[in-house]
């Protein structure tokens, strides 16, 4: 009945795999939508997709790719408080994750950026190290 072995270690692994609750496909479609409206350069459309895939996920069911397309969205936005909650997440969640911390960096460099334009000509990586070196 299958071509190969492979083929039906492949199917019988399917069978296995824990179906996905609505919450998960809602999610999941939200999740698509986001990504499609943020490679048509449609941000907007983008945020509005990336709040409404987030509007599906819990604490415990948290998924690290959902919330770095959300760090990203929020980014090109300029909204910071919130792409840096979003990366460090996905950081927690993928600690292996390369793309993660490379985005890192990428909202601090955006965001000191911000801060110069604001007046602030401290780097916010310095400001945050000065907040960590006092609490310690």
């Amino acid at each position: 009945m299958f071509k190969d072995e492979a083929s039906r270690m492949a199917y019988d692994k399917a069978l296995d795999a824990p179906a996905m609750s609505d919450r998960e496909v809602s999610m999941r479609k939200w999740y698509t939508d986001a990504r499609k409206y943020d490679a048509a350069e449609e941000t907007d459309l983008a945020k509005a997709a990336i709040d409404k895939a987030l509007s599906y996920m819990d604490q415990e069911n948290e998924d690290p790719d959902v919330l770095f397309e959300a760090a990203r969205i929020y980014r090109q936005l300029g909204h910071f408080d919130e792409t840096t909650n979003y990366i460090c997440r996905t950081i927690i969640l993928s600690p292996d994750c390369a793309a993660a911390f490379l985005e890192k960096g990428i909202i601090l460099f955006n965001q000191w950026g911000e801060d110069l334009k604001n007046g602030n000509y401290e780097p916010g990586w310095a400001r945050h190290l000065n907040v960590l070196n006092e609490g310690l």
